[in-house]
């Protein structure tokens, strides 16, 4: 069995291209369960929750504006994301700087006078 066709609004085994004899029901039942089953580890379906409108603002904006569905534009950005898509994508992760902080009294005395809080404004 290749794949399933639709007949006179019955569901029908094909083997190549051409319906064949109707089937239990058991046995077809258990076609399309297999159908289903395989279909599901090819084509991958998610779930994606607790996406911010900012996110949701931006897919939707660049699948107008590239004339792709929002599951095409999605689906490509968590691939460049992943580094799937061959193109580098340019990160800046602050390590070369981290922890090499000095003290600095100048610095300390100007932020100090940010902080201060004038008493006369607040009345």
């Amino acid at each position: 069995m290749q794949s399933l066709c639709l007949s006179n609004s019955e569901v029908l085994p094909c083997i190549d291209g051409k319906a064949a004899e109707f089937l239990d029901r058991e046995t077809l039942c258990f076609a399309l369960a297999s159908y289903a089953y395989i279909a599901y580890n090819i084509c991958m379906q998610y779930t994606i929750r607790k996406v911010s409108n900012t996110l949701d603002a931006v897919l939707r904006r660049w699948a107008r504006e590239q004339g792709k569905s929002l599951n095409e534009v999605a689906t490509e950005a968590m691939a460049r994301g992943a580094g799937l898509t061959g193109r580098a994508v340019r990160q800046r992760d602050l390590h070369d700087i981290a922890g090499t902080w000095r003290e600095d009294r100048a610095f300390e005395r100007a932020r100090a006078a940010h902080e201060a809080i004038d008493a006369e404004l607040w009345r």
